[in-house]
């Protein structure tokens, strides 16, 4: 007796179907478009006491020049003073005196106090705001 069996063989083989090419067209167009904007004005006013430094340099020549120290010393306290006062505003400068000291002694640190000396004009700048 003889016996014979078959046996499937089975391939897989990779031909081409389709082929997709991908690319990228620049076109050009000019369009009409009707609409309603929107606009705003802004009016922008000069606050008392903002200026480009001469009223404070003017200050200094004539009270604080005598005591020693450039204008360029005495700029950053007379900053200082404009600033703060903005940051306390309705209240006087009695009250946030100590408050003035502390914060400038923390920001300027690394020698002796500079408060009593700067002082002046850190109150110079308060009161040009205030006014």
């Amino acid at each position: 007796m003889r016996e014979t069996a078959e046996e499937a063989v089975v391939q897989k083989s990779a031909r081409v179907v389709e082929e997709v090419t991908v690319g990228k067209q620049v076109n050009q167009r000019q369009e009409q478009i009707k609409d309603t904007v929107r606009h705003t004005e802004v009016k922008v006013e000069r606050l008392g006491g903002a200026d480009d430094g001469s009223y404070y340099r003017n200050h200094y020549q004539s009270n604080l020049a005598s005591m020693g120290g450039s204008y360029d010393d005495y700029a950053p306290a007379y900053t200082y003073g404009s600033q703060m006062r903005s940051q306390y505003k309705g209240r006087q400068w009695d009250d946030v005196e100590s408050d003035l000291r502390s914060n400038w002694e923390s920001r300027n640190t690394g020698g002796a106090s500079t408060w009593e000396t700067m002082k002046a004009a850190v109150r110079h700048g308060w009161d040009r705001m205030t006014d």
